[in-house]
Parts: structure tokens; sequence; C-alpha cells
């Protein structure tokens, strides 16, 4: 069986409209992560986050102080087109900062 020629087309246009929608979502997300918040609330609104670990393991940056702990959200494409969403917590595991990173 053969597939029509305008379903193999519309494969490519499926997964770029999934990369634009999830990273739309990811990025509005992260707007309502606040300081306080706890690692259960981010994961809840955000879901399940691309790292987690020691604060500047994955990516060394100006690191808030205190910060115990970093989860981090990378865009679908940021392989090509660097983006990342950064969140800081203290010892109290209460978020302290929240940073968008992107490279040049």
């Amino acid at each position: 069986m053969r597939l029509p020629r305008s379903a193999i087309l519309l494969v490519p246009v499926l997964a770029v409209s999934w990369c634009t929608v999830r990273d739309h979502l990811l990025e509005a997300d992260f707007g309502k992560v606040t300081p306080g918040m706890s690692r259960d609330d981010v994961v809840r609104l955000m879901g399940k986050p691309s790292w987690e670990g020691r604060c500047g393991a994955k990516m060394p940056t100006g690191l808030p102080a205190p910060c115990s702990k970093e989860l981090g959200y990378s865009e679908t494409l940021a392989a090509l087109l660097p983006r990342y969403y950064l969140i800081w917590f203290g010892n109290d595991g209460k978020v302290v900062h929240t940073a968008p990173i992107t490279s040049p």
C-alpha cells in the first residue's frame, strides 16, 4: 500500500506545528513560575524537566545565592535554536529565581 503524496508532505508540517505549540506552552507556563513555589508545583505546571540537578552543573550561568537545586527545560529544537528555561531552588526547596537563557 502506497501513501498518498499529500500524507508524506503532511508529516513535516505536523512535526513543525507540534514543536511550535509545545514551545509556546513551555514559555507561557514558565511565565507563571513564581518565587516560593515548590518543585512539585513547578513540575505540575510545566511537566517533566529536561534536566534536574546541582545548580550550574548543566549550564554554568550567574547563579542566584543561595541555590541548592536547578530544573532546566529546553525548547524542542534547542540543538538548532538554543533556548532554555532555568528554575533555581533555595535550601528550603522553594523557587528563588528563574531565567530564560538564549544562546546567540
